[in-house]
């Protein structure tokens, strides 16, 4: 039975809390945006067991668990103030469904958050599900291992990487089974993501997801941008430089043994020191542990693709100002001239696409007339265009 959303009876329904429970998974009533309605949270849903111990820096385990934490979860991860927060047993999904719940089919979206860049500070998504279940659809935000812990590889097959990526396949698998009990059809999923996660769901969509799920939404993210996917090499020569950096350490296993907290501070001490001493290449601003070509979740270099006609509807979205994160870099970084000399040239040229890359960066030598002298201007809105816009114009 369809019970209208502002009807009495839903009111009491929702008042008296008769369907806080679906099965053995129980959600909290939450208001929506406008406070006209509820929907219910449920919160912390495993999808996989504990990465810890053994299970750490390997693929992800299904975990066929009924039931919640009945609370948000957090992985592990940096603020903006350097401390590690989080949790090491974070594998898990939120779902909110709309109420008053009826056994229907709704659209579902499944969200990737993704924080890119070091400096950046820890923001609330832009996925704000009081809002997004006003429209009568499912939103499923999803949980994954960060940094070292997520992304840490050997570039081999005894430590491929990719682990955060992999986490997200198991979740999404886990929708699409699972879904229909919270009133989603599971052959109506969007995948959306911001920042990294953006770039997370084109890798998706354009592999293992191929032909299963048939729309995206990329905020701010590309899987062709310069931060989305590591360079041959980058990444092992971090992962090594962290692991010998636990008393000369260098076995997966015996580094298995250091907890995650020590994993997460140590990166990003390590982080700090080459941003502080090696900062010439802007490279370095970003997070070490980034995605691989491992010839699984991601086959080959997406720059070997280009052009390729994906077979889903993709609604791409840039912000203003979206390198602003440069400012608090810029007052750590003396030798602005030769950041600014250098800072494209070396690090991109490989592979954008030269000539609107020029154009672009050449227009920004222009100086804006609202600080005609300032070079932190020139140099943000370089970085958006570099970072942001040019992968957005590469065909997905």
């Amino acid at each position: 039975m369809y019970v209208p959303p502002t009807s009495p009876l839903a009111r009491i329904w929702a008042t008296w809390g008769y369907l806080q429970s679906i099965g053995d998974f129980k959600g909290s009533r939450e208001l929506t945006a406008r406070g006209d309605n509820y929907y219910l949270a449920f919160e912390g849903i495993r999808y996989a067991k504990p990465p810890i111990g053994y299970n750490s820096f390997r693929d992800p385990i299904s975990f066929n668990y009924q039931g919640n934490t009945e609370r948000k979860v957090h992985c592990m991860d940096i603020d903006s103030n350097g401390k590690v927060f989080g949790e090491e047993d974070c594998l898990c999904i939120n779902v909110y469904t709309p109420l008053p719940y009826v056994n229907k089919s709704l659209p579902v979206l499944i969200w990737i958050d993704g924080r890119r860049f070091h400096y950046e500070s820890v923001r609330d998504s832009v996925c704000q599900p009081a809002r997004l279940v006003e429209k009568w659809m499912v939103v499923v935000t999803v949980n994954y291992r960060l940094g070292p812990l997520g992304f840490l590889s050997s570039e081999g097959k005894s430590n491929p990487g990719n682990y955060g990526l992999k986490d997200q396949q198991m979740a999404i698998e886990w929708v699409f089974k699972n879904i229909h009990k919270f009133g989603g059809d599971p052959k109506k999923i969007t995948l959306g993501g911001e920042g990294g996660g953006a770039a997370h769901v084109l890798f998706h969509l354009n592999g293992a997801l191929s032909g299963r799920i048939s729309k995206g939404i990329a905020l701010s993210g590309s899987r062709f941008a310069p931060w989305a996917i590591s360079k041959i090499g980058w990444v092992k020569r971090n992962t090594r430089t962290i692991m010998v950096s636990f008393w000369s350490l260098n076995h997966l296993d015996r580094f298995r043994t250091m907890t995650s907290s020590e994993i997460v501070a140590k990166a990003n001490k390590l982080n700090n020191h080459w941003l502080v001493y090696r900062a010439i290449w802007l490279e370095k601003i970003l997070y070490p542990f980034i995605p691989v070509v491992d010839g699984a979740v991601i086959k080959d270099d997406p720059w070997k693709k280009v052009g390729t006609q994906g077979n889903f509807s993709l609604l791409l979205g840039i912000k203003d100002k979206e390198e602003s994160f440069i400012d608090s870099f810029l007052k750590k970084e003396k030798k602005i001239g030769s950041l600014v000399s250098s800072i494209f040239w070396d690090d991109f040229n490989y592979e954008l696409i030269v000539g609107k890359a020029n154009n672009l960066i050449s227009d920004d030598r222009y100086k804006p007339w609202q600080r005609p002298n300032s070079i932190e201007v020139l140099l943000r809105r370089s970085c958006t265009r570099t970072y942001e816009v040019l992968p957005l114009r590469t065909k997905r």
